[in-house]
């Protein structure tokens, strides 16, 4: 749609970081009912970890933007293997709750760097990341449910390491 037209890297981070900056909150917000569940300390390592993700998403796309040479728009493609690498480290401050982060985030700096190669092609790259995480996430998180999914009568202890949490209740009128 927007390739090979002058204004082709404008429109492709735009349209990466609306989406970032939409859908990151919107999932954060929609799941604070589920992470209520979870202990205090380990709810505000994830909202602290997400919301500081994208504040620096935010603060490093706008350094970009101040950074680039008049008249250089195709210079902001450099953001993705900026954007990579930050992503890495959000997912490096959860790897040792959920193993399979250390994995993401070597891919992700590994893609970081691939990015910073071949900047016209990092929309895509990045676009084919995001739906392999997606899909590996929902797979490991599917795995850890052991017998049955939520909402077809497992608890929330069976689908996590919160069974094997010292001290740990589920609240009041939950199994």
């Amino acid at each position: 749609m927007f390739a090979g037209k002058p204004y082709y890297a404008v429109a492709m981070v735009a349209t990466t970081a609306s989406m970032i900056f939409t859908l990151v909150p919107a999932l954060l917000y929609s799941g604070m009912p589920t992470l209520r569940l979870i202990p205090n300390w380990q709810r505000r390592h994830f909202t602290t970890v997400w919301i500081g993700h994208v504040v620096a998403m935010a603060v490093i796309l706008l350094a970009t933007i101040v950074s680039l040479p008049a008249n250089n728009w195709n210079g902001i493609l450099i953001v993705y293997s900026y954007w990579a690498a930050t992503a890495a480290l959000s997912f490096l401050a959860h790897a040792t709750e959920a193993g399979m982060y250390y994995i993401m985030a070597a891919v992700l700096f590994l893609a970081a760097i691939v990015m910073a190669l071949t900047p016209e092609w990092a929309p895509l790259e990045v676009a084919c990341l995001m739906s392999a995480n997606m899909t590996a996430q929902a797979i490991y998180l599917r795995g850890r449910t052991k017998e049955r999914p939520l909402g077809t009568g497992a608890t929330l202890a069976s689908a996590s390491t919160l069974a094997q949490e010292p001290g740990f209740t589920l609240p009041r009128g939950k199994s």
